[in-house]
């Protein structure tokens, strides 16, 4: 069903693995519990694990003047992810944060495209749904959440109608909606942070980010109607520590007569 961090010393492959099927895995008390109460690992800007060196309709006038010199060094500040889509899936995120583009591809003979935008352009928005739709019909179970969420140069001929078509013609049968709320740890420079930093990078500055967000995730609980109850938590750079983490959280048992003032 389709509904868009720290380090570790385990073996990548083999801790991918452990989640690849963790909500068919949750305890038969949640089976039928909604997935606005469960603990959900989630990315932020999924797809910019993969970016050209092409600036993107988000991307400042005042970076977008200076791209051919300084491609590069936006290209270290706009990546946020390091695994592919596939790979977070086997990881165990079931969110995705997606901000898309409209762009006219001159090498398709001026075919509309849409592609992923964070500052430079990512890739076609139609492979990357493909590629998780593959993950879906072999893990049939498992719960997808994509947000939509940041759209731009979208016009009348090719906007938000084209795109529902392209996700319905992916993933027919298997999408509905639903609600969730979403705790953010991430990052975001601004020219300024780029220019005073050109060396540096959102990974490692998301790297004390990271390490000091799995305490505060071993904290809390599933439900965010719960005192201290999350939904989906996402941060930039995500691995099997992170996912680990938040999953593990639908094992805990919290007091369900704490709620919290929603």
């Amino acid at each position: 069903m389709a509904l868009p961090c720290c380090g570790s010393n385990i073996d990548s492959t083999m801790s991918r693995g452990k989640h690849i099927e963790w909500m068919a895995n949750l305890p038969t008390s949640l089976h039928n519990e909604s997935v606005s109460k469960l603990a959900i690992p989630g990315s932020h800007n999924s797809f910019a694990y993969n970016l050209t060196r092409s600036g993107g309709p988000d991307l400042s006038q005042g970076l977008k003047r200076f791209l051919p010199l300084v491609g590069l060094f936006i290209k270290r500040w706009s990546v946020t992810q390091k695994e592919t889509f596939t790979e977070q899936l086997q990881t165990g995120i079931r969110y995705f944060d997606l901000r898309v583009c409209h762009v006219v591809s001159e090498a398709s003979n001026q075919t509309s495209q849409f592609k992923f935008t964070h500052g430079l352009l990512g890739g076609l928005v139609e492979e990357c749904l493909q590629e998780i739709n593959r993950f879906l019909d072999k893990h049939s179970k498992e719960i997808v959440l994509l947000d939509f969420n940041h759209f731009y140069e979208f016009n009348a001929q090719f906007g938000h109608d084209q795109l529902l078509q392209l996700i319905h013609e992916i993933f027919g049968k298997k999408l509905c909606t639903t609600a969730r709320t979403i705790n953010e740890c991430q990052i975001t420079p601004d020219d300024k942070s780029i220019r005073n930093h050109p060396f540096g990078s959102l990974h490692s500055t998301s790297q004390e980010t990271n390490r000091r967000l799995i305490p505060w995730i071993t904290c809390r609980h599933r439900d965010p109607s719960l005192v201290n109850g999350v939904n989906i938590v996402m941060c930039d750079f995500v691995d099997s520590v992170f996912a680990d983490s938040v999953i593990m959280l639908n094992y805990k048992t919290a007091d369900p007569t704490t709620t919290a003032n929603l």
